[in-house]
């Protein structure tokens, strides 16, 4: 069932809720092939509603098997947190991250804009958020380069060892 993961971390970001939990969005996820939407609110006040919504939707404020529903969406949105774009790029999942204007010195805007232009992902604000999803196109996104988790164990053998010591 292709379903969508939204995704606000621990803080609150109701202003995407809200901007998601509209008939029309609904309509445009549902004519995408999406089945599901399921919300991670955190401390946010903005709960969805989906009244007659064409998709089935579910939400929760914190789970710690988030990283389930990661595993399981075929598209995440989310708020531009570097631990969650990370999560979802190295899971290979299409991501939207629409940066929280309203944090202080808009650090999330300079890391979804770098992540963007490098083509690993769709960076919105909230208010091209529903024209983005009704013409979202993935075909120029590059996946995120999968990490080398022996690199730097290799590099420290070869300095002390010498080249292929290993």
């Amino acid at each position: 069932m292709p379903s969508v993961f939204v995704t606000v971390g621990t803080t609150s970001f109701d202003a995407l809720v809200a901007a998601l939990d509209t008939p029309a969005v609904y309509a445009t996820l549902a004519a995408a092939g999406y089945t599901q939407v399921v919300f991670q609110i955190g401390r946010g006040s903005y709960e969805p509603s989906a009244i007659e919504a064409p998709v089935r939707v579910t939400s929760y404020r914190y789970n710690a098997a988030y990283k389930a529903d990661i595993e399981a969406a075929s598209l995440v949105i989310s708020h531009a947190g570097a631990g969650t774009i990370m999560d979802v790029l190295h899971e290979r999942k299409h991501l939207i991250v629409v940066p929280n204007t309203q944090l202080m010195d808009n650090h999330q805007t300079e890391l979804a804009s770098a992540l963007a232009d490098r083509r690993h992902l769709l960076q919105a604000a909230l208010a091209e958020l529903p024209t983005l999803l009704a013409t979202m196109k993935w075909d120029n996104i590059e996946p995120y380069p999968q990490v080398d988790e022996d690199a730097f164990p290799r590099l420290v053998d070869d300095m002390m060892l010498g080249p292929h010591a290993t």
